[in-house]
């Protein structure tokens, strides 16, 4: 998980952690035009299943 720190990485999350962000979005790349489908995010989440999705902290 990248977090809103730039350089911060989280490597397996636990679920507890997980709890504290809802997802926004799927952050899409498209190839042929070399663009993402998101201008700006706080947080990423890279899942098993190699979906990234955009994720908003929940206070």
């Amino acid at each position: 998980m990248a977090t809103k720190k730039n350089q911060e990485i989280i490597y397996n999350p636990t679920k507890k952690y997980l709890e504290k962000f809802i997802i926004i979005d799927k952050l899409i790349y498209d190839k042929k035009n070399v663009n993402f489908n998101i201008k700006s995010g706080n947080s990423l989440f890279f899942a098993e299943d190699g979906i990234c999705y955009v994720l908003k902290e929940v206070k």
